[in-house]
């Protein structure tokens, strides 16, 4: 990891030199230790974060102005792979947005401006400009008398410049530059099209000095006179200040000279558009000119880049007006005359002047899409009655943003039925291209159509990997309509080379009228012609060519802005470039050791290796891995027709790896619901003959709703291929543990299939399972389905059957279960809790029988049976605490400990045993989770855990210690929570509360405690099962508490919750909250349960590539009524953005008021909802759309914090209804102002808690009006509502797992269920067993039934309908947003806002 992190500082230095030799040495670790990359990449839910930084730093490298640059960082990018962008998160990448300088003549402006003049200077190498930058700091210094000198008034300024912008600037302090500039050119007007504008430097220069005659204000004036020639002689030192001249010539022109200004801003948009003939009575500024005719802007010789160019460099300038009109009203939204203000007033109407539609519909000619979804959402918030009009436009732009639940949103509220060019749209974006393909022949038939509806068209038939159809419509439409011909030219040559037609891709590459077509289909038929005839050096020139083609768009992707997935194409084909180079590497290494078979065999097998593992990195989607897998094939076809003369065993394995590139493409269409795709793979695969080609026939099969043929297939197969399939016993005629994994996967569905259908009964069935685990012992997943089927079958049996002939079935289950956890953790949290279980309540049975006083003989018995049955069970759990790696029996730990108390003696010192284990092993993690119940108010829950920690075998001498220190520590933090603070105090020091923690912290003798955060707790499992035994569960490096910062800060809410600092050993401040009076273990067990969501939203495609999750942070219980939790930084609460909002737009409604229009409990229930609609609702319009825009004013930054917003509240609203999460008022919810993700705090009123206040809550979660319009104009329609509908699958398919987490509560008395009361702490409790709590049951019963899509009917207490997944969401949106359940809520909740 070291040599990563110097690898990436070198890639990111601003020395060429540097760059390069890191960018080497990079490309040479990808070559030489391929391991450890995919380590990093493939260990993990996420990849390591030096991955995140390499790829950022490769990015950023693609917009490099140095071309080796570039194109090392394109190698470098292929050589690590397209990995799937799911993985690569950007909210780490995030930095806040800097505050914006208020004018050029600010001290704000100046310092900025200094640093990017002094970096500009660093990097120049050109005698004359490097001159024009230390005038320009000169004179700067010298305006604002910025100066290391004790005397000089800004000299916190000096100091606030890094080191080595002070070394540039010190000699300038005293250095004599004069400004030489000559008198300005009239310019014609517009500048645009003119010969002063056909550069963007020429336009841009030449605009901004019009635009500077035009500032007044000596200060303003003197700053931008002091970096004339260096806004001459350098292009991004005039792009950094053409903002602040655009915005002082607006605040200081004539109205004539701003309608100039504007229409030179519309003329870059469109250059084609008319520009208004000015009045003759309006003053002409000095360098306006009149045009002739009809004033149509001259744009001939205008380069079409130049153009688009031009128009993104206005579009940034008017963003920047937008924020600074937006960050000008915030700060001085408190002044009374707001609205009369000079500055608002010319601004607004400089803005307002443009069309928000026109800058829309500009941008998405410049392909700037996230900036022309803000401006038409702009435009569509101030016409709505526009909406259905411009669907098409909104459509347009999410289809080129490649998000296709937007696509479906559109659709959902379109009001007519859609065209069939809209449905080529949906069906192209959600991958759907059979549908695709209908619709555009159905169009075909009506009339002639345009070059792009047939490149459409067979770009489908491609997609379909359908290159023979393809191929004759493309050469048909040549045959009608000879101009095309260059059109379709591309697609004849991928298709030529899809179908290995290698001639007649010559032919057509050798024809003249191509040579020049750069389209990717055409560029890689050329590259597999010079790979076909054995020119190596030819292959990678021309290989060099195609990156420099892709680098043109990557030349906007950054990890940062989270642009990475629009342009995953482009990363793709780097991905396959590198591949094509690696391969006729490996190949020409063959045909040079033609004699030595074994070690040909070997260089292909590890390229097949690494191939695979490649793989497993991309987004797995047949859209993105189809392109892979299809060049792979081609590859792999061309390798073997060069080596099958010298070594024929090698061919045949390459031969048979083209059908496994085809079973991979069926595999990937088959999950992706693309039926008749899968099917043609199939076919294609059939005559490679492989042998588990049968089961994936069968899987396709069952999903299209064919259960004979499925098991038809299943059955010839393993009679084909693995014989004496009929005997229960045999392990199989098997080869190798390939063919037996084959075989298990067969037999297993075999077993799952007839357990569907419920074909056979019970014993067979579990003969069928059983069979699949006899046939690959090893493999986890049919260990699992046969302790599943198990339990199904316990779950149908009486309380007494299940303690009698249900006892065998229950040590098969915790048998099969501990089988499992043996050979892998991707079915962990299915098998380990509910083992634990199994085997924990088991043994309650047997001690409330043993305690039974009327015992019979036939009583005695079954006892006997049971205690067997135990010792059976207490068996396999001891031999699975001595073989399995400790961190397993860690995810479960709160589980562990919530049954501390079990009445069975064998079984707790058993239990025991494990929690020991554990403590020895983990001490940190397991000790702060240890802490509540040794400071629990219940007596014998304090006496078990003292047992615990009294063990010899744990309380050695270091681990005394820690305990001791542990204790004490608890202890104090305890202390500082719940002391008394008085009611005004918002400051106050550590040490006048408790003025020993300081000092216990600082003691020399005292032990490495841990800090308690996510990072450091958070168990990272292995995902390759042969790393299991030596995989470290905790790879960060742990930080210890060194010290407690003095200060502390009182919180504005009841309790008086306290912010403190801890400083680590790594010397970084760590920041927690202390909240008393609230039991924080619901909070831990939430955030456990959201941690093991998590978990599941990543492994899932669908929601990895739409980046669902819950933003999670630790909690740390003292005891039940005090704890800590991680403090989360840069957050805002949702109350406090809507009231600032409402104040900025002069619209705020006080709590007095807010009282007088709300309605009384005692109410009828149209008089509440009269109220909410006349006065609430008006008085309180959306505003938190604009809370994004300001909080987010790059484009792509608001794109992606609008689109996080929307899918982690989806996310967090379905889990929060689904363990009755509520109390959601306005300071429970936050948001972060980095990222735009919803953040939920304060779990105490789970369970549906909220049901039983003075005001009972009525919604499921909290999406109010003013939510719902910040997610723009489709609503929950797309985003919303596909986000919730993922998360609620995910939530049922793991429903068993889920539910395990929440268990230990049904364990734990001491937690409060329904009870509102925040009353002192409970007395002690004296209670000497383990007891459950019946209330808990009841309401994880509840919740059972709301995962499963129970829903219950008004009027009635109980659940009485079943929904499906996309019914659920639905009525729960219903429910959420109905204006009769939210005029029923509590004022304070806030439902108005």
């Amino acid at each position: 990891m070291d040599r990563l992190a110097v690898i990436t500082s070198s890639i990111k230095h601003d020395n060429v030199d540097v760059q390069l030799y890191g960018l080497l040495h990079l490309s040479s670790l990808l070559q030489t230790e391929k391991e450890l990359f995919q380590a990093c990449i493939g260990e993990k839910d996420h990849v390591e974060p030096i991955i995140r930084e390499i790829m950022d730093a490769l990015l950023s490298g693609c917009r490099d102005e140095d071309e080796n640059i570039r194109l090392a960082c394109a190698d470098c990018i292929g050589a690590v792979g397209a990995l799937d962008p799911g993985l690569l998160s950007w909210r780490e990448l995030q930095s806040e947005k800097e505050a914006l300088p208020l004018g050029a003549d600010t001290d704000g402006f100046i310092s900025v401006a200094l640093i990017h003049l002094a970096r500009s200077f660093q990097q120049c190498r050109e005698t004359q400009t490097m001159d024009a930058f230390s005038l320009a700091m000169q004179e700067l210094l010298k305006l604002f008398k910025i100066s290391p000198d004790e005397k000089s008034p800004k000299k916190n300024i000096w100091g606030s410049f890094p080191r080595e912008v002070q070394e540039i600037m010190t000699p300038l302090l005293s250095s004599c530059y004069k400004n030489s500039i000559g008198p300005n050119v009239q310019m014609p007007h517009p500048v645009i099209g003119s010969k002063y504008g056909m550069t963007l430097n020429d336009w841009a220069c030449n605009w901004t000095f019009v635009l500077l005659d035009c500032i007044s204000g000596p200060c303003v004036q003197a700053v931008f006179d002091a970096c004339a020639i260096s806004l001459k002689r350098d292009l991004q030192t005039l792009l950094f200040f053409m903002p602040y001249i655009l915005l002082h010539a607006v605040l200081s022109a004539s109205p004539v000279n701003i309608k100039c200004f504007l229409e030179e801003m519309l003329a870059v948009m469109d250059t084609s558009s008319h520009i208004p003939q000015p009045s003759h009575d309006d003053e002409q500024p000095s360098y306006a000119i009149h045009l002739s005719g009809s004033r149509t802007v001259a744009t001939e010789g205008l380069n079409a880049d130049t153009r688009m160019m031009c128009a993104k460099t206005v579009f940034t300038l008017i963003d920047f007006v937008w924020r600074f009109t937006r960050e000008w009203i915030s700060a001085h939204y408190l002044s009374s005359n707001l609205r009369e203000d000079p500055v608002y007033v010319a601004l607004k109407a400089f803005v307002s002047e443009i069309s928000a539609l026109k800058i829309a519909l500009s941008n998405i000619e410049c392909g700037e899409y996230p900036r022309a979804l803000m401006y038409l959402e702009m435009f569509i918030s101030k016409n709505p009655q526009q909406f259905q009009e411009q669907l098409w436009l909104f459509m347009k732009i999410y289809a080129r943003l490649n998000e296709p639940d937007a696509v479906h949103g559109i659709m959902a509220t379109r009001e007519q039925e859609p065209s069939l060019e809209e449905l080529i749209i949906v069906h192209e974006v959600t991958g759907q291209l059979q549908d695709a393909v209908a619709c555009y022949e159905r169009l075909a038939q009506d009339e002639t159509r345009g070059p792009d509806f047939y490149k459409g068209m067979v770009q489908c038939y491609l997609g379909l990997d359908q290159p023979i159809t393809s191929l004759r419509i493309a050469q048909g439409i040549v045959s009608e309509r000879p101009e095309m011909a260059r059109v379709m030219q591309e697609f004849e040559a991928e298709a030529f080379w899809r179908l290995q037609m290698f001639d007649d891709l010559g032919s057509l590459l050798s024809s003249p009228e191509i040579a020049e077509n750069k389209a990717w289909g055409v560029q890689a038929g050329r590259a597999l012609l010079h790979f076909q005839a054995g020119r190596s050096t030819v292959l990678h020139k021309h290989l060099k060519c195609m990156r420099m083609e892709l680098l043109d768009g990557l030349r906007t992707v950054s990890l940062e802005k989270g642009s990475y997935q629009e342009e995953y194409q482009s990363i793709v084909r780097l991905h396959i470039l590198n591949e094509m180079q690696r391969t006729e590497e490996v190949v020409q290494a063959i045909l040079k050791n033609v004699s030595n078979d074994q070690q040909c065999m070997l260089l292909v097998e590890q390229l097949m290796h690494e191939w695979e593992d490649r793989l497993k990195n991309v987004q797995q989607f047949s859209r993105a891995k189809e392109p892979v897998l299809s060049m792979r094939r081609t590859v792999l076809v061309l390798a073997k027709s060069l080596i099958e003369e010298k070594l024929p065993e090698v061919a045949k394995y390459l031969d048979k790896e083209v059908g496994r590139c085809w079973l991979q493409s069926a595999v990937t269409a088959r999950k992706d619901g693309l039926y008749q795709q899968a099917y043609t793979y199939i076919l294609n695969a059939e005559k490679f003959h492989l042998k588990e080609l049968f089961v994936e026939k069968a899987k396709l099969y069952w999903e299209k709703g064919e259960q004979d043929p499925a098991f038809l297939t299943l059955r010839r197969g393993l009679e084909e291929h693995f014989t004496n399939v009929e005997n229960p016993d045999s392990c199989f005629a098997v080869t190798g543990q390939s063919d037996s994994k084959i075989c298990a996967e067969a037999k297993l569905l075999m077993a799952t299939y007839n357990d569907e259908t419920v074909n056979v009964d019970m014993d067979v069935n579990i003969c069928n399972y059983k069979q699949a685990v006899d046939a690959c012992r090893q493999w986890e997943k049919s260990s699992v389905c046969l302790a599943q089927y198990y339990d199904r079958v316990l779950g149908v049996m009486t309380d007494e059957e299940r303690n009698t002939r249900g006892g065998d079935i229950q040590v098969n289950m915790v048998n099969f279960y501990g089988k499992s956890l043996r050979y892998g953790c991707n079915y962990i949290y299915q098998s380990m809790p509910r083992m634990l279980s199994i085997w924990l309540d088991f043994g309650t049975s047997v001690a409330e029988a043993e305690k039974e006083k009327d015992r019979t003989r036939a009583k005695m018995e079954v006892i006997n049976d049971m205690k067997t049955n135990l010792d059976k069970m207490t068996k396999i759990v001891d031999q699975l605490v001595e073989e399995l790696p400790p961190y397993m029996f860690l995810t479960a730990f709160s589980q562990l400990v919530s049954r501390i108390c079990h009445p069975h003696p064998d079984v707790f010192r058993h239990l025991k045993t494990i929690i020991v284990y554990m403590l020895l092993v983990y001490s940190q993690q397991s000790l702060w989770m240890l802490m509540p119940v040794y400071k629990s108010s219940s007596s014998f829950r304090v006496k078990r855990c003292e047992e615990v920690l009294n063990d010899p075998i744990f309380k050695n001498t270091t681990n005394a210690k820690l305990l001791n220190d542990f204790t004490r520590l608890t202890e104090k933090l305890i202390e500082l929570t719940e002391k008394p603070i008085g009611n005004d105090v918002k400051y106050v020091t550590v040490s006048s509360l408790v003025s020993s923690l300081p000092r216990l912290l600082k003691s020399p003798d005292f032990s490495d405690i841990m800090m308690p955060c996510q990072q450091f707790t958070i168990i990272q499992l292995p995902t390759d099962d042969n790393r299991i035994i030596g995989h470290d569960p905790f790879p960060v490096k742990q930080v210890f508490i060194k010290e407690v910062c003095d200060e502390l800060t009182v919180l504005p809410s009841l309790q008086k919750p306290r912010r403190i600092s801890f400083v680590g050993s790594d010397g970084n401040q760590y920041m927690m909250m202390c909240k008393a009076k609230d039991d924080l273990r619901k909070d831990f067990r939430f955030m456990e349960f959201n941690n093991v969501v998590n978990r599941y939203l990543r492994k899932d495609p669908e929601s990895r590539q739409r980046g669902l999750h819950i933003r999670t942070y630790h909690v740390v219980p003292l005891n039940e009524e005090c704890g800590i939790v991680e403090w989360v930084p840069k957050l805002v609460a949702y109350r406090n953005i809507i009231i600032r909002l409402y104040k900025e737009a002069g619209n705020y409604t006080n709590n007095k008021q807010l009282k007088e229009l709300s309605s009384n409990l005692s109410d009828s229930h149209s008089a509440k909802r009269e109220k909410f609609e006349r006065f609430l609702i008006p008085k309180h319009p959306p505003v938190f759309d604009e809370w994004f825009r300001s909080t987010f004013p790059e484009p792509y930054a608001w794109y992606r914090a609008r689109t996080s917003y929307i899918r982690t509240t989806a996310v967090m609203s379905m889990v929060g209804y689904m363990l009755g999460l509520g109390d959601r008022h306005g300071e429970n919810i936050l948001f972060d102002t980095v990222s735009g993700e919803t953040v939920h705090v304060d779990f105490n009123c789970i369970f549906n808690k909220g049901e039983n206040f003075t005001w009972p809550e009525r919604v499921p979660f909290r999406l109010t009006h003013n939510m719902v319009a910040a997610m723009g104009p489709l609503g929950v329609e797309g985003m919303f509502r596909r986000s919730c509908e993922i998360t609620l699958r995910i939530l049922r398919a793991q429903s068993e797992t889920l539910m395990s987490v929440l268990r230990p509560f049904v364990y734990d008395p001491m937690v409060t269920w329904r009870s509102t009361s925040t009353s002192a702490r409970p007395a002690a409790r004296k209670e000497s067993v383990e007891t459950t709590n019946e209330l808990a049951m009841k309401n994880l019963e509840d919740i059972e039934g709301r995962v499963q899509g129970m829903v219950r009917i008004k009027g009635s207490q109980c659940s009485t309908l079943a929904l499906s997944v996309e019914g659920q969401a639905n009525n729960l949106i219903l429910e959420a947003t109905n204006i009769d359940n939210l005029c029923e809520m509590y004022i304070g909740w806030g439902p108005f806002m």
